[in-house]
């Protein structure tokens, strides 16, 4: 096995140990760049991580038939509710990674940002840090 190939192996079997089987995850004391490391981590798929003041929460695994059925179902609610008033501005964001530096991060399923200033793609990121819409916000709200 190629020591790059076994770095990997090692990565799933530590996130094996963190979130084993058939059991429902659970908060694990971990750093910012632990947390900083497995959302890197470029092999690894259908995941969700939440971070909060020193613990990190791994989802592992699809999300079932029904969730993902109810969750597609928002952002046609949100456009339906948001066409009757077209003046008024709304981004909606599916699970998308939000991180509050060293402190909080967070993969919701859907996010929606009334107002001016919603949070937008930049090239090679694959997180949106929080503290840059909290300081380019006018008016809008994050919920």
């Amino acid at each position: 096995m190629s020591r790059e190939k076994y770095k990997i192996a090692m990565h799933y079997s530590t996130l094996a140990t963190r979130h084993p089987a058939n059991t429902l995850p659970q908060w694990q004391p971990a750093t910012w760049s632990e947390y900083l490391a497995d959302r890197d981590e470029p092999n690894l798929e259908r995941v969700k991580l939440f971070f909060n003041e020193g613990y990190l929460l791994i989802e592992m695994g699809a999300e079932g038939i029904n969730h993902a059925i109810v969750c597609n179902l928002f952002p046609i609610l949100f456009f339906l509710w948001f066409s009757r008033t077209p003046e008024q501005r709304f981004k909606c964001m599916g699970r998308c990674q939000l991180e509050k530096l060293n402190q909080q991060a967070a993969a919701p399923d859907q996010v929606l940002y009334i107002g001016e200033g919603a949070p937008s793609y930049s090239k090679g990121t694959t997180s949106y840090r929080l503290e840059k819409m909290a300081g380019s916000r006018s008016g809008g709200r994050n919920y």
